[in-house]
């Protein structure tokens, strides 16, 4: 699915970060992802950081960050940004670092996880839209803000607002 190419995941590295921003920047064609990055990783708010790699060359990556529902301390995490090297689109690699993400997030107790995307892409992961949930967004995205229960039943008891940590408002995310 890769067209032949060996594609390996690893969390991000120090000297991965240049690479990582310049990704960002290309698939966004944006210096808003970039900059969110940056602001989640100095204040130590990446919950997880993964890179695709492709010979010598990072060719995706993936990050989460806290999420909170009208102030309480649920384990939620928000996926996102999600960027894949142009060249390399629609080979599964996208899907790779999701998929690798959320058995991350499982597996180190998180209950849910929330992204802002597409309606088209999202759902093959388990993605629901949030309204189906209780749960509304502080963008007002609609359809665009889904939830995925990583937990059974977790979300039960979760209703409300979701908001991002601050560096999505300071970078107009």
């Amino acid at each position: 699915m890769t067209n032949g190419m060996d594609i390996s995941l690893r969390k991000e590295r120090t000297d991965d970060i240049e690479a990582i921003d310049q990704l960002n920047r290309e698939a966004f064609n944006s210096t808003d992802e970039p900059k969110l990055v940056k602001l989640l990783r100095d204040r130590d708010e990446l919950l997880v950081s993964i890179v695709a790699v492709g010979g010598d060359k990072i060719v995706g990556h993936v990050c989460a960050s806290p999420v909170k529902v009208d102030g309480h301390d649920y384990s939620i995490a928000g996926i996102g940004p999600l960027a894949v090297n142009e060249s390399h689109r629609k080979q599964g690699i996208g899907a790779m670092l999701m998929e690798e993400t959320i058995k991350l997030l499982r597996d180190g107790g998180f209950i849910a996880a929330v992204v802002l995307g597409s309606p088209k892409y999202y759902p093959r992961f388990g993605f629901s839209p949030g309204a189906e949930f209780g749960l509304q967004n502080e963008y007002y995205a609609g359809d665009s803000f889904m939830v995925m229960e990583l937990q059974p039943n977790s979300l039960d008891p979760v209703s409300g607002m979701a908001r991002y940590v601050s560096a999505f408002a300071e970078c107009g995310a």
